[in-house]
């Protein structure tokens, strides 16, 4: 007879000796017999705790339940990035923008990689510059070198209603500042504890700061977030790439060519910039979930060569992520957001996590894009 078939044989006959018993004292003593069925319960009770159980445990260990703290969806989601969140207070807090510059002497970049919304257009020179959009609780460490506002970025920092970290900018930038009601102007010049300077870079490359400086900067302006027109965000891509979609070219001069490969196994792009992989002053590799290339044109507003870059109206753009590429056309109103939309007019759905938009101001250089 094996183990088990021992102790579910020990287990009946114990069974049957118990009623037995039972049966006799009902007879006997019926005012006692109440009892006596409870004390037959008790043993058998006590019978699979002490003896069957445990060797059963060996043999078909038991099924844990779902812990009561085990991470599960919320239904909520961030504007910013479409990234889900614990409650909803965490869906509209006020982005953080931060101008960052792209000069090949300030490399390697600070904070790039931690941003969740990139947004790259070339300023004078040919040289590229960022917005990096950032989420209050983003752990950026720190950002820079950041430096002056361009009339352009000023418009897609009001498209999310963001603070709009910089120092100094352009004559045209500050003026479209001032007029602008109720804008965020965040300018180290006037708000230098929240910035720092540091010894390891040349001026003026060196002008660092982070989110908790930023935050913090925000509650002493009493500023809070405005609601904003959110991108569509899916779980999956909706999009077909007729072509090889590995890489999306972003085609600016020289040192400032970039291009994204797709790495199948993370679901995200990897940016090269120069022919390197892209990386922050910390190591951390720049990637993203979405590459948006976007085409406007531009005009040259003066001998120092500052630009012009158009934000509103329409234009072409291209869309990749998850591997796949949709083309379709940007559209924007003043004072609101980037909405991209098919050729039919509905929204193209981005994948949650970051986004990194280029803009083009070459049509030439736009159609190479996907060479």
């Amino acid at each position: 007879m094996k183990p088990n078939e021992r102790i579910d044989h020990a287990i009946d006959t114990a069974a049957e000796r118990s009623e037995a018993f039972v049966s006799f004292i009902a007879r006997s003593w019926r005012p006692i017999a109440g009892g006596a069925a409870a004390l037959f319960v008790l043993s058998i009770a006590i019978l699979w705790m002490t003896v069957y159980r445990p060797f059963a445990g060996k043999a078909e260990p038991q099924i844990s339940a779902p812990s009561e703290t085990a991470a599960s969806s919320t239904g909520l989601y961030r504007l910013l990035d479409g990234v889900e969140v614990a409650d909803a207070s965490s869906t509209r807090l006020l982005p953080l923008g931060v101008m960052v510059e792209n000069s090949s002497e300030a490399w390697p970049l600070a904070g790039v990689a931690k941003a969740n919304v990139v947004f790259e257009a070339p300023v004078e020179g040919s040289i590229t510059r960022f917005f990096l959009l950032f989420d209050p609780s983003t752990d950026s460490g720190d950002i820079g070198p950041v430096r002056s506002a361009r009339p352009y970025y000023v418009d897609i920092a009001d498209a999310f209603h963001a603070l709009y970290a910089h120092v100094g900018g352009s004559p045209e930038a500050l003026d479209r500042m001032k007029a602008m009601d109720g804008f965020k102007n965040f300018d180290e010049y006037y708000n230098g504890s929240f910035f720092r300077r540091v010894s390891s870079r040349a001026a003026p490359h060196n002008v660092m700061t982070d989110v908790a400086k930023l935050t913090m900067g925000a509650e002493k302006k009493s500023w809070s977030a405005e609601e904003f027109a959110s991108w569509v965000y899916a779980d999956a891509a909706t999009g077909t790439a007729s072509i090889d979609t590995r890489t999306i070219r972003i085609p600016y001069d020289g040192a400032y060519e970039a291009s994204w490969v797709f790495d199948a196994e993370t679901g995200t792009y990897t940016r090269h910039q120069n022919g390197r992989v892209q990386k922050d002053a910390d190591g951390a590799v720049v990637r993203a979930k979405n590459v948006v290339v976007m085409a406007a044109d531009a005009t040259v507003l003066d001998d120092v060569g500052r630009l012009r870059v158009r934000t509103t109206g329409s234009g072409e753009v291209v869309i990749a992520h998850d591997g796949a590429v949709v083309r379709g056309r940007w559209t924007r109103k003043d004072g609101e957001n980037f909405r991209f939309i098919t050729t039919e007019g509905n929204d193209i759905a981005l994948a949650r996590g970051k986004t990194w938009v280029s803009i083009i101001t070459s049509s030439a250089d736009f159609d190479s894009v996907l060479e």
